[in-house]
């Protein structure tokens, strides 16, 4: 339910919700049942996204309304947060996961203090939306490679010059060459020299999700690129990968969707394929069935794609049919 300007809170948790692995995981109790801040009533965004999760979960029930999430919308969501105003999806979106994140490596870090980077993407949230970029450096007087690896929850895609989602990836994986003042020093070389600079997907995660930039900030504009971006219901990101012949099939599960001409108005709301095939409109307390080609004319904001042939991290619960289906209005 909208409790005022939180249309973007609420399509991000019903994405969340509605994302099957992750649904899973909230409906067994398995976090909260050996939280300690179950006993102590110290923060936690997990258990507050466990409760929301079943509460909203329980079909049959009333629309929601998510006044324990939202009363913590600064920890949940980041400092910029205020209630009343409208934000952007996907930074709610990023500061959310973040948080729940660090309330799963809670009762490691008051263990031991510091938590290893090894340790911390095992965390549900890495293992279902973490994966790896690799920054590759390639010389182009010795042709000496320099590989840089980096965790990513998303992807942010430049859209102003793309027609479909995969024509933005080519862009983002696109070679860049280093010339002039960004000339590469070279550790072989020892001097400053020309060289080609490239990302691409090293470790694909189970759960794909991608930012369209709509929204345009520089010099202060906070105008929106409101165009088509054609996206489809699967995704081969094989050759965007450092491992090409390796399979790497999605299908969409979910989108976000901004309507209006800025970052600061307009309004957001969300679509989810439940395990049925069957796709949903989520707009606040509104929820219809709607058709896949419904979904696919949309001007996204987000896209969520999953695995075709992962395997559920062992953490996590396997999804099935039996999967939450919303109720519809």
């Amino acid at each position: 339910r909208n409790a005022g300007n939180t249309c973007f809170f609420n399509s991000v948790l019903q994405v969340l919700l509605h994302t099957q692995p992750l649904q899973s995981f909230l409906l067994s109790g398995e976090h909260c049942a050996g939280c300690q801040a179950n006993g102590d009533g110290s923060f936690c965004a997990l258990c507050l996204f466990e409760g929301h999760g079943r509460e909203a979960l329980d079909i049959g029930k009333a629309p929601v309304h998510p006044k324990a999430l939202l009363k913590r919308l600064k920890e949940l969501g980041g400092r910029g947060m205020h209630l009343g105003r409208q934000q952007d999806a996907h930074e709610f979106l990023r500061h959310f996961l973040d948080a729940c994140h660090r309330s799963a490596l809670r009762p490691v870090k008051e263990k031991n203090g510091e938590v290893p980077l090894a340790v911390q993407r095992t965390t549900l949230v890495h293992q279902l939306f973490g994966g790896y970029l690799r920054s590759q450096v390639v010389c182009l007087v010795c042709h000496n490679e320099s590989n840089t690896f980096d965790p990513f929850l998303d992807l942010s895609l430049e859209v102003k010059n793309a027609p479909t989602l995969e024509k933005a990836l080519e862009g983002f994986m696109k070679s860049e060459k280093l010339t002039g003042k960004n000339s590469y020093r070279c550790k072989r070389c020892m001097t400053l020299v020309e060289a080609t600079k490239r990302f691409v997907i090293h470790k694909t995660p189970p759960l794909m999700t991608f930012q369209l930039k709509r929204f345009d900030y520089t010099q202060g504009f906070r105008g929106k690129i409101i165009k088509n971006v054609a996206f489809g219901t699967s995704l081969d990101l094989s050759r965007f990968t450092s491992t090409p012949e390796s399979e790497a099939k999605y299908r969409l599960y979910a989108v976000i969707v901004h309507s209006g001409h800025s970052a600061r108005s307009g309004h957001y709301f969300a679509f989810a394929r439940h395990a049925t095939g069957t796709w949903y409109h989520f707009d606040d307390e509104d929820v219809k069935v709607v058709a896949e080609q419904t979904v696919l004319r949309q001007q996204a904001y987000l896209l969520f794609y999953e695995l075709e042939s992962s395997m559920v991290p062992q953490a996590v619960p396997a999804s099935s049919s039996s999967a939450k289906a919303p109720s519809v209005a």
